[in-house]
């Protein structure tokens, strides 16, 4: 099967099947243009600013690498996925020591959703058997995920997990809802949210979800689809952070490729979000 980047020319052509079509609204790339070039300029005012403590506003230098730009935004998790054909572990990347244990015969080695850069690559899901695990469990006032995907069936599939969040009032659920849906899911111990959008299938995206301990938001491809207002602190989830799977079995297996999965322990920006998704596309 091919497997397929998602482009600027998708963006601009609408052909993605999210529910907000981009070229409805010609003003929108340049606005994000305009948008990206003004955070440049502000970051070059405050460089001495650590950059997870920024706006991540220098992120928009389009000769920035994905690695470089995500690794100082000081990921407390994030599993690249790049690992080597017929590793059984997967690498955290932050330094760590998160490391992810596979079963079931996920495939590393995978073209990933930015080939033009050295560090592509991703893994692959079968859909039926194979996941990811970690004793990571993640609990905190404010929080980010993140991951690329490249959804292969129109079933629901499980992107980054550790609760039945709806039902605990624990930790997240990162999951595609069935055809072209996206979802997630916290739980802030008495009361849980979740916010979906749109989501392209049959070629890479991006999906960002933060959480400043007042509103959620979730981004697909740089962009903020939806919010709602929350509050309280996200315990821990029961389970480690799961990856491809759904250990609560409320989730079919993901079926397709994953990369760049990473949480933060800090809500990342509006400009961070679209600085990552810019980095891999170069644009």
């Amino acid at each position: 099967m091919t497997r397929k980047l998602r482009t600027q020319s998708h963006l601009d052509s609408g052909t993605n099947a999210r529910t907000e079509s981009i070229s409805s609204n010609g003003c929108r790339n340049l606005s994000l243009i305009v948008a990206t070039v003004a955070a440049t300029l502000l970051w070059a005012s405050c460089s001495n600013t650590p950059a997870h403590q920024s706006s991540g506003f220098h992120a928009a230098q389009a000769a920035v690498s994905y690695d470089s730009l995500a690794r100082s935004f000081a990921p407390a998790a994030w599993w690249a996925l790049s690992d080597s054909p017929g590793s059984v572990t997967a690498a955290d990347s932050s330094d760590h020591g998160h490391r992810g244990s596979t079963f079931g015969g996920v495939g590393f080695g995978y073209q990933g959703p930015f080939p033009a850069q050295s560090e592509d690559a991703a893994a692959f899901f079968n859909g039926s058997t194979s996941g990811i695990e970690t004793n990571y469990r993640p609990g905190f006032s404010e929080l980010s995920v993140a991951c690329w995907f490249n959804a292969e069936s129109t079933a629901d599939g499980a992107l980054v997990v550790t609760d039945k969040s709806y039902s605990t009032k624990r930790g997240f659920q990162f999951v595609l809802g069935g055809p072209g849906s996206v979802y997630f899911i916290i739980g802030t111990g008495r009361n849980w949210k979740e916010v979906s959008s749109g989501a392209p299938q049959g070629f890479w995206a991006q999906a960002i979800a933060t959480y400043n301990g007042a509103t959620l938001r979730l981004y697909v491809d740089g962009l903020e689809e939806a919010s709602a207002r929350l509050s309280g602190s996200m315990p821990a989830g029961q389970r480690g952070v799961a990856i491809g799977y759904d250990p609560t079995g409320t989730y079919h297996e993901f079926y397709g490729e994953l990369a760049q999965v990473q949480i933060f322990n800090y809500a990342l920006t509006a400009t961070q979000v679209w600085s990552l998704y810019a980095a891999a596309q170069k644009v």
